[in-house]
């Protein structure tokens, strides 16, 4: 049988197959890995893989040392007015490797220098954020001059209410 031409011009106008099969081989290859990252993805993000996270080994300054004096309550200088009182409650703040028995021991003198130090204060002089500052400062001074081979860090305030 013959073959009609036009048959002829349709078999020449479709190319030869060939390579086919790789094609579908590396788009399939393709899927699989788009697929995979996804997955590996969607795991990490839920929580079910994860990386320990790196631990910074940070020196952490030991923690200063605080010692309560008893509550204190002292008439204030009123140069002949009327009578004020102060009501005061605070901690020291001392380096972390100093020992306690011996500040412990010398409390009373510790609380005889801040009353004999609030007795000479007036209302005035311990007004506002000045005067709290300057009663600070003026406690620390006192108390440092106490504990002379101990460095004294910081007087805090627990309480101080004037009357």
């Amino acid at each position: 049988m013959a073959k009609s031409p036009t048959a002829d011009a349709a078999a020449s106008l479709v190319p030869p197959a060939k390579g086919g099969r790789g094609k579908k081989l590396i788009i399939i290859a393709g899927a699989l890995l788009i697929i995979a990252a996804l997955a590996g993805a969607g795991l990490v993000y839920s929580g079910v893989l994860h990386r320990p996270a790196k631990v910074a080994h940070k020196v952490v300054p030991p923690m200063d040392v605080f010692v309560s004096v008893p509550q204190i309550v002292a008439n204030l200088n009123s140069h002949g007015g009327s009578i004020s009182y102060i009501k005061l409650k605070i901690s020291l703040a001392f380096p972390a490797h100093t020992a306690i028995k011996p500040i412990k021991a010398r409390m009373p003198e510790v609380v005889d220098v801040v009353q004999t130090f609030l007795r000479a204060q007036t209302r005035q002089t311990l007004r506002g954020k000045t005067g709290t500052a300057a009663l600070r400062a003026g406690i620390t001074k006192r108390l440092a001059s106490l504990f002379v081979p101990v460095k004294l860090r910081k007087v805090l305030f627990e309480e101080l209410i004037v009357q």
